[in-house]
């Protein structure tokens, strides 16, 4: 059975407490003159902490274990913990309130035994059965892929979801309900905000005191799971889904049957039948239905459309979305369509791409109409294209990537030119270097470039870019293995070496070269930025007044910084032999 914290919390529960004691008459009386009442049968215990004087205005029924401050409230079949307050809340009821915990006008209820959410199931990446998910409180995005093989773990996160199973909601230590009308079967972990939320239902939320979740104004959680340090708000809706920690959701967005990747906030959108990896980028009123993008890292522009029910097409079809994929503004993205060999590439504003599988890393897809008959409606491809002009963004969103992540269960590689991208760069520079001849190129002349059109003035290119970045990206892992002691397969990195021919060159010669190609990358990036800022100079008359300038772009100064540190580090290491 997968670790559960939730399985954890609720054994010791599960068990009869002791150290309660039955109310004297003498002070029932002093609660009934205190404005209290009960119905007949109810039964009254004292528990640590009990004190006459903070108990008001109330009405119990059932067996209600008193302590902390309880006013104008309705309970039924409750356990309060020492320090603890209820105020003006309608009802609670079956629930079990940890120390120090508060509940302000709020509802709270377990009209059923639940599992917290533990086993409703997510469709991943696909509408229609066929890649359902069972989700489990301790659930990562590994073993979240790991699931749909692992018939021992489909196994386990069934006779979890039998063996969590409660009669109580439950309040953890320290947590904040407050103004929040519904709440029931759900499972409320140490130091959780709850602020006029509006409806939480058989879910669980992990918190802690040091990674605190937070459900705002409006919100919506139904058959959910929110892990660690994650954040939903502002009318969010979370249905039948898990965000893993440090995730969210807010200003109105919709997430339903999805696992939303740590680092990764949903807001305004809509999220459906979805598998995002850490870091996309979902800022702005736009739809995503049924991707599969493990990997994240990417962006979805205002007003994209990705998903299969806005064609005529039938639900079943589905997006494996690369690592790093930049839709842009009002970008429509046809299915069935596969990026996975294609990170890192952008679709331009406004393009619609046709069903497809693009296979060319580093891409640039326009909608830019060529006036001839084999190509007429499709869009054109620039293979390489991020590399050789925005190589800028791509730098600046790894240095941002590992500045924010803050995921304490997972452990990710937020290097873009590791081992898995750089195989992808060296397939796809030898399937275009295998080719030429022609003009224009399309599928039927290489499958990698989808449903698109190649130039040959941009094969070509391609080809030279590809090869330069390899380099780059060769040296750099030796770079950091030789410097840093950064893990790498030594026979995967000799054999790319030959491929690249740098095999014959001493250490001192390769760490130079990796010098140099560094150097160049930020002098690369530095063009890229002063473009933006010419470009935005003739255009916008004040632009120069309340933009830095490329100079003072703090991401290219701490970039210089480190160049000044790899070439101390560098001297210092010496002169090596081969």
């Amino acid at each position: 059975m997968p670790e559960s914290p939730l399985l954890q919390a609720l054994e010791p529960l599960r068990v009869a407490r002791t150290g309660f004691r039955p109310l004297t008459e003498t002070e029932k009386q002093t609660l009934r003159s205190q404005g209290n009442l009960w119905r007949p049968g109810c039964v009254l215990l004292a528990a640590p902490g009990f004190d006459l004087a903070c108990i008001h205005f109330n009405r119990f029924a059932g067996t209600v274990v008193l302590s902390g401050e309880i006013y104008h409230s309705v309970l039924e079949d409750v356990e309060i913990s020492e320090g603890a307050m209820v105020d003006q809340c309608p009802l609670v009821r079956r629930t079990l309130i940890g120390p120090q915990a508060l509940v302000r006008h709020s509802t709270l209820n377990c009209s059923a035994p639940t599992s917290f959410g533990v086993g409703s199931v997510i469709k991943a990446g696909l509408e229609t059965p066929g890649r359902e998910i069972r989700i489990w409180d301790s659930m990562t995005l590994e073993t979240g892929e790991r699931y749909l093989t692992d018939l021992v773990l489909q196994k386990e996160v069934d006779d979890l979801s039998v063996a969590v199973v409660f009669d109580r909601t439950v309040v953890g230590a320290g947590v904040q309900i407050i103004n929040t009308p519904w709440i029931d079967r759900t499972y409320f972990g140490p130091g959780t905000r709850v602020h006029a939320a509006q409806r939480i239902d058989q879910c669980t939320i992990h918190s802690s005191t040091e990674e605190s979740v937070f459900l705002g104004a409006a919100v919506q959680l139904r058959g959910a799971i929110v892990q660690w340090g994650s954040e939903v708000g502002s009318a969010a809706q979370v249905v039948q889904s898990i965000l893993l920690e440090y995730s969210g959701a807010g200003r109105h967005a919709l997430v339903t049957e999805s696992l939303i990747g740590p680092n990764t906030t949903i807001q305004g959108g809509e999220v459906t039948a979805s598998f995002l990896g850490p870091f996309v980028g979902f800022h702005h009123q736009s739809l995503l239905i049924a991707a599969w993008w493990p990997e994240g890292r990417g962006n979805i522009g205002y007003g994209a459309n990705i998903g299969s029910n806005h064609t005529s097409r039938s639900p079943d079809q589905e997006l494996w979305a690369g690592e790093g994929t930049f839709f842009g503004l009002a970008t429509a993205v046809k299915y069935p369509s596969n990026f996975h060999e294609a990170p890192y590439s952008i679709l331009a504003s406004g393009v619609v791409t046709l069903p497809q599988k693009l296979s060319l890393p580093f891409s640039l897809v326009l909608d830019e109409p060529l006036d001839r008959e084999q190509v007429r409606g499709l869009n054109r491809v620039i293979p390489g294209w991020v590399l050789k002009e925005n190589v800028y963004l791509l730098m600046r969103n790894e240095a941002k990537f590992l500045q924010r992540n803050k995921a304490r269960r997972h452990s990710f590689d937020l290097r873009i030119f590791r081992p898995e991208i750089v195989e992808k760069l060296w397939k796809a520079r030898v399937l275009l270097a295998n080719i030429e001849g022609k003009a224009v190129y399309t599928k039927s002349d290489l499958p990698a470039v989808g449903k698109n059109y190649m130039l040959e003035e941009d094969r070509r290119e391609a080809v030279a870019v590809y090869r330069e970045f390899l380099r780059y990206a060769a040296l750099k892992l030796f770079a950091e293995k030789v410097l840093d002691g950064v893990p790498c397969n030594e026979d995967w990195l000799k054999g790319l070496f030959r491929r690249l021919n740098l095999d014959s060159f001493t250490t001192a010669q390769n760490l130079a070269f990796y010098l140099e190609e560094e150097k160049a990358l930020w002098e690369a990036s530095l063009r890229a930025k002063e473009r933006d800022d010419q470009r935005g100079a003739t255009i916008i008359p004040d632009y120069e007044k309340f933009h830095r300038p490329a100079e003072e772009d703090e991401f290219l100064l701490k970039k210089q910084e480190q160049l000044v540190d790899l070439a101390e580090k560098i001297r210092q290491f010496g002169p090596m032999g081969s």
